[in-house]
């Protein structure tokens, strides 16, 4: 699972791995109106062959205009469909909280292949 050199302190995917084109958006009532949170999105993950490796579904906090600040939350393995979407909403339902400067992303072991933390 080779992680390709992005922009400096940025790890980016290598060949072969690709998102998935569905985005689920957690949305939370701020000032009395819906703001998007946090957004968790599947990543195909593949061997340097192309070949299936794995799923996983990232968590995404949302910057917003008070708090510009947007990070990687965490990475939930999807080889238990369900039970993966419901741990990934529990990550992205505490991006109130979730400080991108000093909070580490939650990284299941099942997903421990992932962009360095």
């Amino acid at each position: 699972m080779a992680i390709a050199d992005g922009p400096p302190g940025m790890p980016t995917f290598g060949a072969f791995n690709h998102a998935w084109p569905t985005v689920e958006w957690r949305i939370a009532q701020v000032g009395g109106r819906p703001v998007p949170v946090a957004a968790i999105q599947c990543f195909h993950l593949a061997n340097g062959d192309g070949g299936r490796c794995m799923q996983i579904l990232v968590v995404f906090k949302v910057g917003q205009p008070d708090d510009r600040a947007a990070c990687m939350m965490g990475y939930v393995s999807a080889h238990d469909g369900a039970a993966a979407n419901r741990r990934a909403r529990r990550i992205a339902d505490s991006a109130a909280t979730h400080d991108c400067v000093h909070d580490r992303p939650v990284v299941e072991p099942s997903a421990a292949q992932v962009p360095p933390r």
